[in-house]
Order: C-alpha cells, then structure tokens, then sequence
C-alpha cells in the first residue's frame, strides 16, 4: 500500500467510525438493526474503497485494538465491533457483490455473533490475517473453552447449549423462557434479519 493510498484508507476508516457511533453504542440485541444502516452508508459514499486492500487494512486496524486490550486492558470491544463489522461486511458481502458473486450471509452472521466473545474474535481474526502473529492468535483460541452468549440473560456459557431462533437463525438463546422473555425486545430485529437476508439472496 502506497502513502497516498495509506492515507485514504485512514481518512476513510475514520470517516466510517465517526458514521458508526452516529448511530449510538451497540448490543448484541441491535447488532442488525445497528450495523446495517452504518456500513450502508459508509459504503454509499465511499464505493471506491469496496477493495481487499482496503479490507486488509481495516482488519489489521481491528488486530491492532485486540492488542492493545489485551495487553493493556483497555475496553476496546465497541471500537473493535465497529471495525470487524465493516471488515466482514466488506469481505463478504460487498465485495462478492461488486465482482458480480453471491454474498456469504451464513459467515456475515457467524461473525456477527462472535464479535461478543473473546474465543470468537480471537479466532476470526487469526483466519483473516495473513501475518505470524495472527497464527499464535489461532493457538491461543483452541484453548480458549467454547462459550457464546445468550441473547436474554446476556450470559456467557457453553456453546452447545444454546439454541438458535428458528425464524432469523441469528439469535442464541441458553432456554426456552429466555427466549420467550427476549421476543418483545428480539422480534423486530428478527424481521429485519429476515428481510435483509431475503434482499441479499435474490440480488
């Protein structure tokens, strides 16, 4: 990456930061209706830098916070979401788009719910950066327990007892009254999910 190039992908990354919290801090409960809206209109306004290069960058950024929260803990999580969502949103969906292929909306959603954990983020971003680091990353997360988060109670657990809504297959849920007692609160981020995926699919 050229200096001029370097410094439109800084610009841009600041630009689509700033478009991110415009919207308000994120949870687990708004990540679609959130993250959505913002890449949108990140993307509407700064096509040009639909391209891998500037997704790399935008995934070394989200490398460089997990660092620095690991290292020094730092809170860094709502700035890294803000980061990885871009980054995954680029990778897998827009730009497939722009080179006239299918978006991968199961991963966009995988990630989207990993983010929340740090075995998720440690793991997602060892399989997305190519650098030596990134591989200790991987090592690091297979001895990290498997644990997800349930969307009602907000509660880290294992992994394998959460079951996911039926409806936007996004949702995990740890039982049946924490599903029951988030749906006032989940269903209409479960319609929208629903309605993006549908609006993705038939592109």
């Amino acid at each position: 990456t050229d200096a001029s190039n370097l410094t439109d992908f800084q610009q841009g990354f600041k630009e689509y930061v700033d478009i991110y919290f415009s919207y308000g801090t994120m949870d687990m409960s708004s990540v679609p209706k959130h993250t959505t809206p913002a890449v949108e209109e990140f993307v509407q306004e700064h096509g040009h830098l639909i391209t891998e290069p500037f997704c790399n960058f935008v995934y070394a950024q989200c490398l460089e916070m997990y660092l620095i929260g690991s290292l020094t803990g730092k809170d860094v999580r709502e700035d890294l979401r803000a980061a990885f969502t871009l980054a995954t949103n680029l990778r897998y969906r827009y730009i497939p788009e722009k080179n006239g292929e299918a978006p991968d909306i199961d991963k966009i959603s995988k990630y989207s719910r990993d983010i929340h954990t740090e075995r998720g983020v440690a793991k997602t971003l060892a399989k997305e950066i190519s650098c030596p680091c990134a591989d200790d990353l991987l090592k690091i997360s297979r001895k990290m327990k498997k644990v997800g988060k349930c969307f009602g109670c907000r509660e880290e657990m294992d992994k394998d007892v959460l079951m996911e809504c039926s409806k936007c297959r996004f949702a995990r849920y740890c039982g049946r009254d924490c599903q029951v007692q988030d749906w006032n609160e989940h269903k209409a981020v479960c319609k929208v999910i629903r309605k993006k995926t549908r609006m993705v699919k038939n592109d």
